[in-house]
């Protein structure tokens, strides 16, 4: 993406890399907040992924496992002003396709959010995208894994001594 901003009918974005958008907003923390956000490094992005819920880094980190997964952002901005909802991430799969996808418990949908996820469901849609929403993840083994993952600053060194 140029970093331009544009408003354009939804039916005109279903090819847009929504996967390379900025997120709609930053994931500040601060003392005695209720959620936990933060952000994780990705490999299949070779960037930070933002997350406002630990749920959230969750999925972000099962999504670089994925190895479906081409490249995807988080909280990206979809221009719905009317709405003010951003799905979490925006997926691009190998197979050119597209996946939406909101993280949110079952028992914490309210009816608001009810509203938009389908509102998202039924843009998705229209523009030949999933939507999915996801709650609780693999996620305890997945980040025992990540650590493996990580770029480190240059190559381990190995000593190998060799006897007589």
């Amino acid at each position: 993406m140029t970093g331009a901003e544009r408003v354009e009918r939804l039916r005109a974005c279903g090819s847009e890399p929504f996967e390379s958008a900025v997120p709609v907003r930053s994931f500040p923390s601060y003392r005695g907040q209720r959620n936990r956000p933060g952000l994780w490094w990705s490999t299949t992005v070779g960037r930070h992924a933002g997350y406002e819920s630990w749920l959230e880094r969750d999925h972000a980190m099962l999504l670089a496992f994925d190895p479906q997964v081409l490249g995807y952002s988080s909280q990206p901005r979809d221009g719905l002003r009317a709405r003010r909802h951003a799905p979490d991430f925006s997926t691009r799969l190998a197979d050119g396709s597209a996946v939406v996808i909101g993280c949110r418990p079952p028992g914490r949908i309210r009816a608001a959010d009810a509203v938009a996820f389908e509102a998202t469901t039924q843009g998705s849609e229209l523009v030949g995208w999933e939507y999915r929403l996801v709650g609780e993840s693999l996620a305890g083994t997945v980040r025992r894994l990540t650590g493996y993952r990580h770029p480190r600053p240059g190559p381990v060194a190995r000593l190998v001594t060799r006897v007589g």
